[in-house]
């Protein structure tokens, strides 16, 4: 009997000992489970961003072919505007190329095998002025031919002669206004000037309505 008894108490101690451990078993498997489900939303979350690299790889190889193909474009329209300049600073220009990174940094190669690269730091000749007249021109003539472009298309050109050209860069600083309206034409062009005595005001006057501004005050 006492044997019995003792068996019993040990079988009672195993049951009780079978039961934490079914509890600990019970703990270990929800962690299990629980760590499972993490590990597969870290697999998931790792295919997401493989996918978005890939994805993100593809949109900056675009973004660069684009931006190549709107260089080329640029390169020939500016080539095609360096014909308007035939006595000053462009009239022996080349070509256009524009920089390979992702900056619109450009350069006129001519015939003397000289660059012009404008610069806006320290560059305040009629130089900068031409460089601006041919490059804006052209992104606002590439613009005129985008189905959707801006609603109001206005040009002011402020003071075109104010950096003093001389007598070469003046002409051909006027043919281009000449043909300006040409280039952009569905834009409305403004010309604000100092000096109402300039020369080629009368050839201007082909184009534009010059008036002082004292009849609008």
């Amino acid at each position: 009997e006492q044997e019995i008894e003792n068996l019993r108490d040990k079988n009672t101690s195993l049951e009780l000992s079978i039961d934490a451990k079914k509890g600990t078993l019970h703990g270990v498997a929800r962690q299990v489970w629980e760590w499972s489900q993490i590990d597969e939303e870290r697999q998931r979350k790792e295919q997401r961003m493989d996918a978005l690299e890939s994805f993100q790889n593809i949109i900056t190889e675009e973004r660069k072919e684009a931006r190549r193909r709107l260089k080329n474009q640029f390169e020939k329209r500016m080539e095609s505007l360096l014909d308007i300049f035939t006595r000053g600073t462009f009239a022996n220009a080349t070509g256009v190329r524009f920089d390979k990174d992702d900056s619109y940094s450009y350069t006129i190669y001519r015939t003397d095998n000289t660059q012009k690269t404008p610069g806006l730091l320290g560059q305040t000749d009629a130089e900068l002025l031409l460089h601006m007249l041919l490059f804006h021109a052209t992104i606002l003539a590439e613009l005129e031919e985008e189905r959707e472009t801006i609603p109001l298309k206005l040009l002011l050109i402020d003071s075109p002669y104010g950096n003093g050209p001389d007598a070469e860069n003046a002409a051909d600083i006027t043919d281009f206004l000449l043909e300006l309206p040409e280039i952009l034409d569905s834009y409305q062009l403004l010309l604000a000037m100092a000096d109402s005595n300039l020369t080629g005001r009368d050839k201007l006057a082909e184009s534009y309505a010059l008036e002082p501004v004292e009849k609008h005050i």
